[in-house]
């Protein structure tokens, strides 16, 4: 096999953070690539170990699977100049950047976005600023530390599933010099809106309707060049095989199985105030009457919050469970790499969940997968650093947030009042706009029919074999 390895079609994927690695590698596009008979190069961004950790190579090395790193390279300036093109994005999501900037000078702060708003929206509307900086990238920002690469394995496409990320950008950059195709996806659904793609590929995958549309109106990208497919990690929760009955779920994390389950989703450093939401939960949750049926709390922090463990402080608390299901790895920026066996227990608890309370959060997507009441907190999670007024709402105005919200399906909660109030509707009546939830599904989740993984598969092996994707 390790003959007929130079007589296949060679893809590059290119992985800069852990979940990334579930969403492509673990959620099954490796898997029809590798069924297509392709060879796969993997290329791991990582700032941290020279070396490839040996679970990472047992899962999936293998006579097609060959592992890389290549830590990305910044040159002198390179970090400035990106830094500069988000402001020829013109959004809500930068528009509550500016907001939110902290700095110790109240007033100038308070200057300084309004010349955002003003100065960058008029600059934002002008394409051929956007092309001027694409060309700026391409021509003042080139190198050819990867050029080796390209030499000893001659792929037919290069695959970034992080447009914006350095590691991705050079190696399109280097794709594009030597006539290599190039697909590329935004790492998640919440940021097409908030920075400058520097480099358009041949095809953009989207994972949703919206996304394309704001591509074409924010990005100034082609609508021809732009595919969606749905989002790969959703395939998971359309594999029957893996759901366990309530009372193993419940048994293996401690809940009790006759009790309503209230999942609340932390958002890490985007509500970094939380632990006043949570005391109040645990008050709810334990205070007889105060809710319409007995219910308990599980906590599952944010990834970035699993190393600093800041919401333990609530483990010893009646009706309460703090997620402790992350894996984390040193090897990835993220400080995460969810495997398979987190994966499963993850989906199992958005099954079994009774009503997901997040902040601003994509959880929303993940459970209205399973037609779970949503409801959102808009108070006490996130303080502006220097003037400590309370900002929640904010997050609620980026693009991405409203476009959850004018499907109706969330409930904005903005007091304790309002989020007692939303959970006992929910507890009592979870079909409570179950239509509203319906649309949000339609509208930003594409087709969650597990499928979403083969359609990454089928653009990236057409695009490899210069065919039209469709």
């Amino acid at each position: 096999m390790q003959n007929n390895n130079a007589k296949l079609k060679t893809i590059f994927i290119i992985i800069t953070r852990g979940f990334i690695v579930r969403n492509i590698l673990r959620s099954g596009t490796l898997k029809h690539l590798k069924d297509a008979g392709f060879r796969v190069v993997i290329f791991f961004d990582t700032h941290r170990l020279l070396s490839i950790p040996e679970y990472l190579k047992k899962e999936l090395e293998d006579e097609q699977v060959v592992l890389e790193v290549a830590p990305s390279i910044h040159l002198r300036g390179h970090s400035r100049f990106a830094k500069l093109t988000p402001l020829l994005i013109s959004s809500k999501s930068r528009w509550m950047y500016s907001q939110f900037m902290p700095d110790k000078k109240r007033e100038r702060a308070f200057f300084w976005k309004y010349v955002d708003l003003i100065l960058f929206s008029i600059a934002s509307k002008i394409p051929l600023l956007k092309k001027f900086a694409r060309f700026i990238e391409k021509r003042v920002f080139s190198h050819n530390t990867y050029a080796s690469y390209f030499e000893k394995y001659k792929p037919s496409l290069v695959f970034s599933t992080s447009i914006q990320a350095h590691l991705d950008i050079d190696m399109m950059k280097e794709a594009e010099k030597r006539g290599v195709k190039t697909v590329a996806m935004p790492k998640g659904w919440d940021n097409i809106t908030q920075l400058l793609y520097r480099v358009i590929p041949d095809v953009l995958i989207v994972q949703a309707e919206r996304m394309k549309k704001e591509a074409v109106r924010v990005q100034a990208m082609p609508l021809e060049q732009i595919v969606v497919t749905g989002f790969p990690q959703f395939d998971w929760y359309r594999r029957p095989e893996i759901l366990v009955s309530r009372e193993e779920y419940c048994r293996s994390v401690g809940l009790d199985p006759k009790k309503k389950i209230i999942f609340y989703g932390s958002e890490g450093a985007w509500a970094p105030d939380d632990a006043r939401v949570v005391s109040f939960f645990v008050r709810l949750v334990n205070t007889p009457g105060a809710l319409s049926l007995p219910a308990q709390l599980f906590i599952r922090p944010h990834y970035t919050d699993a190393r600093t463990k800041r919401l333990t402080a609530f483990e010893g608390e009646s009706n309460v469970v703090v997620d402790k299901n992350f894996t984390l790895s040193d090897f990835f920026g993220d400080n995460w790499d969810p495997g398979v066996d987190e994966i499963k227990k993850f989906t199992n608890l958005i099954y079994h969940c009774d009503v997901l309370v997040a902040v601003a959060s994509t959880l929303n997507l993940d459970c209205v997968c399973f037609d779970k009441p949503l409801i959102n907190v808009a108070f006490n999670v996130l303080h502006h650093p220097h003037t400590k007024k309370d900002v929640s709402s904010l997050l609620y105005t980026q693009d991405h947030m409203e476009w959850v919200l004018e499907t109706g399906a969330v409930d904005l909660a903005r007091s304790e009042d309002e989020l007692k109030a939303s959970i006992n509707t929910y507890l009592l009546d979870p079909s409570y706009k179950r239509e509203e939830r319906k649309q949000l599904l339609q509208k930003l989740c594409y087709k969650v029919d597990g499928k979403s993984s083969e359609r990454i598969a089928k653009i990236l092996i057409q695009t490899a074999n210069g065919e039209m994707s469709s």
